[in-house]
């Protein structure tokens, strides 16, 4: 959503958005943990491997530590989208 609303509001709503997601991904990756050293069919073993994998960005325990690095990246998103596009800047 920032990527195409470059606006402020927009990249606050993106953070409270992308830390949701983040959350849940930490959240069922380590709920995944419990199949470790299971004999599991090919399929859902790969599943799980990608799963834990791709945490890209694993935000802190502190939940006000979480939520600023969660807006900082957002914050840089929307500067990176800036930059490669000037003219997809709204002006509200």
């Amino acid at each position: 959503m920032d990527q195409i609303f470059i606006i402020g509001d927009a990249q606050e709503i993106s953070a409270k958005l992308d830390q949701r997601a983040i959350d849940a991904q930490v959240d069922y990756a380590k709920q995944a943990t419990r199949f470790e050293g299971m004999a599991l069919d090919p399929v859902t073993a790969r599943k799980i491997r990608i799963l834990t994998l791709s945490l890209t960005l694993a935000n802190p325990a502190d939940p006000q530590k979480a939520e600023d690095r969660t807006r900082t990246v957002s914050t840089l998103e929307g500067v990176r989208t800036r930059k490669m596009a000037p003219e997809w800047q709204t002006e509200l």
